[in-house]
């Protein structure tokens, strides 16, 4: 176990001795704490009785190195700068994932931080200990198992949602349950498929991008010496994306966390006129209006089971409503977007990528699919 209670600073230095002075517990890594790091070990020291720190060693999985073939190491393209960036945000990840899976549920007097040198300080009661425990030997086990996750984004109308029953913002379905949900008049408007490292946060999604005339710049040229307006081009993005993270659990299931976000750009885009300078004729500049809705869940679920994800939720006037829902610009029809994800454990050994079937082209978000 990779784990030290809490204890004078000479009995954590033992750590760092030859591998003779330690043969009791050859599976401990830890090298001696930093003065930075022992400060930051100090400071979490529990008031409460019932709780006690703990100091794990998890720097093997802040950033794990994939196996390759012959032993290989593989190259960063990351500059100093970037790496520092990149590990800071690996540790936030595993700090926020330890927090939001623990059982029994975090609580706001316990403390858990990661230090810099790979350890985490856990000031924690001692079921929560033991199921830190069972985590990190969870995650080394898996270390690299992979999640195949299925997505499909559904379009229909709202009305198409009252007449399923769904009125709640997250649903479950089992296998079975599928092929009925799947027919029953959802519009597929795409159906992605991702395969990434266990706690390994990706994204997906459908966006549109569009041009507009965001400002002009005055430019001099020849011959002559004119004085031109050179228009200064930029681009407005809307469209609906999930990032997604999955991570095992001691007891066989997986937990799903995920942030949806659904923006839509208001058609046309607005337009003013603007003069440059005296004497020059008025330009006209777009002023794009662009409304975000964001959602965030997480659910625990077994592998090969599916979540589907709408946002609704009835109000006190009996009628369900989904923050992803909008009225078309150009028919004034009403759409309701619809996120359904379905999540299997698959070891890296086990691995075998297929060619998929080909499929039709994805209408661009917002567009209907031709019957």
């Amino acid at each position: 176990m990779r784990a030290l209670r809490t204890a004078p600073l000479a009995a954590l230095l033992l750590l760092a001795l030859p591998a003779t002075a330690a043969a009791q517990e050859p599976e401990v890594r830890l090298e001696a704490p930093s003065a930075e790091e022992w400060a930051q070990i100090q400071k979490r020291r529990p008031v409460d009785s019932a709780l006690s720190t703990v100091v794990y060693d998890v720097s093997d999985l802040f950033d794990p190195t994939p196996p390759s073939e012959g032993g290989v190491e593989l190259e960063s393209d990351l500059t100093p700068e970037e790496r520092a960036a990149h590990q800071l945000e690996l540790r936030q990840d595993f700090v926020a994932d330890a927090k939001r899976w623990m059982e029994p549920t975090f609580d706001g007097t316990w403390t858990l931080a990661a230090t810099d040198g790979g350890l985490l300080v856990a000031t924690l009661p001692s079921e929560a200990h033991t199921w830190m425990a069972s985590w990190l030997d969870v995650l080394r086990r898996g270390e690299f198992d992979l999640a195949d996750c299925s997505l499909r984004f559904f379009d229909a109308p709202p009305s198409t949602y009252d007449r399923l029953g769904i009125v709640d913002q997250t649903r479950v379905y089992e296998t079975s349950q599928l092929p009925a949900l799947l027919e029953s008049g959802l519009e597929v408007i795409t159906a992605p498929r991702l395969l990434a490292f266990m706690r390994q946060k990706c994204t997906v999604g459908i966006t549109n991008q569009t041009a507009y005339v965001k400002d002009y710049e005055l430019v001099v040229v020849a011959p002559g010496d004119q004085l031109i307006a050179d228009p200064v081009i930029d681009v407005v993005q809307d469209g609906i994306e999930a990032t997604l993270r999955v991570t095992p659990l001691p007891d066989g299931t997986f937990g799903l966390w995920m942030e949806a976000s659904l923006s839509r750009l208001k058609r046309p885009i607005a337009t003013t006129e603007v003069t440059l300078a005296e004497g020059l004729a008025p330009v006209t500049i777009g002023l794009p209006e662009v409304s975000t809705v964001k959602l965030r869940t997480r659910v625990v679920m077994r592998s090969g089971t599916s979540i589907l994800l709408t946002g609704r939720m009835k109000y006190p006037d009996g009628v369900a409503r989904s923050p992803f829902s909008w009225v078309d610009d150009t028919d004034g029809s009403a759409h309701e977007c619809a996120i359904l994800i379905g999540v299997k454990r698959v070891p890296l050994k086990e691995l075998d990528v297929q060619p998929e079937d080909e499929i039709d082209p994805v209408p661009a978000f917002g567009e209907r699919r031709d019957k």
